[in-house]
């Protein structure tokens, strides 16, 4: 008996293979040594390859496991995973748009940058991107289309971009490890965001309207717009401190439940 067939029925007998799954091994072994007798180089390799396939083959049938089970159960998680990203997601776009519409009265003052930073922190910086797009043409279609429209999708839809990258699993939020110093810092980039976005429609403004206006002009436009943006930058900062608050609270309770025995 060579190695071959000995290492093929050492591996049958170990994985428990049925008798039919022994007479495959042993066709293996059997065509194995009928072509080493014809002197063909690496055929035993071969034999031994066939006979782990057969044996792995057996023990799978027996105990009902597959290597595919794991694979199959990671897809199914990240599967109810992205649901409810996209459900959180759709989620916070309705709440912006609502939003929106119920602040029309009060100047500068709404809900959606701050809804788009949170967008972008919880469920990626592409859906931040996409409930800001969406909030903006969405709600324009109450309160009224313009040549404004696409600075304002480009306004917020960066917002929230900005806030994923920033602050999302892979950014600031993995970097610091104190819970008030990062919702600290993402009031602060409330603030500038919503300042940024504030200079973007107003250069909307010179780029459309102005034509070409001396600078003093374009000055005056960027300093009649400065108090909209900075009440537009404190309203941001008003919505997102009871979100921080409320995310910091949920996090300390996860956090301390996990002690509890």
């Amino acid at each position: 008996m060579n190695e071959q067939s000995m290492r093929a029925k050492v591996i049958a007998l170990v994985a428990n293979v049925p008798p039919a799954a022994m007479s495959a091994g042993a066709r293996g072994a059997r065509s194995v040594r009928g072509v080493q007798a014809h002197g063909a180089a690496g055929a035993g390799a071969v034999g031994v390859a066939r006979a782990d396939r057969v044996a792995h083959a057996a023990a799978a049938a027996r105990t009902g496991y597959t290597t595919r089970a794991m694979p199959a159960a990671h897809t199914t998680s990240a599967a109810r995973t992205r649901v409810l990203t996209t459900g959180v997601a759709l989620a916070l776009l309705a709440v912006a748009v609502l939003g929106r519409v119920a602040f029309a009265g009060v100047p500068n003052v709404q809900p959606v940058t701050a809804l788009c930073i949170v967008a972008g922190i919880v469920c990626g910086r592409r859906w931040g991107f996409t409930v800001g797009i969406s909030a903006a043409l969405l709600s324009n279609m109450v309160l009224g289309q313009g040549a404004w429209t696409p600075f304002q999708m480009a306004g917020w839809g960066l917002a929230g971009w900005g806030a994923g990258a920033l602050f999302g699993s892979t950014g600031l939020r993995a970097r610091i490890s104190s819970l008030s110093a990062r919702w600290i810092l993402v009031c602060a980039y409330g603030f500038v965001a919503s300042l940024a976005f504030g200079v973007l429609l107003d250069s909307q403004i010179v780029l459309l309207f102005g034509g070409a206006m001396p600078a003093q002009t374009v000055l005056g436009i960027y300093a009649a717009g400065l108090p909209f943006n900075l009440a537009h930058a404190v309203g941001t900062v008003a919505f997102l401190a009871p979100l921080c608050i409320m995310g910091g609270a949920c996090a300390m309770h996860n956090k301390n439940s996990g002690k509890v025995k």
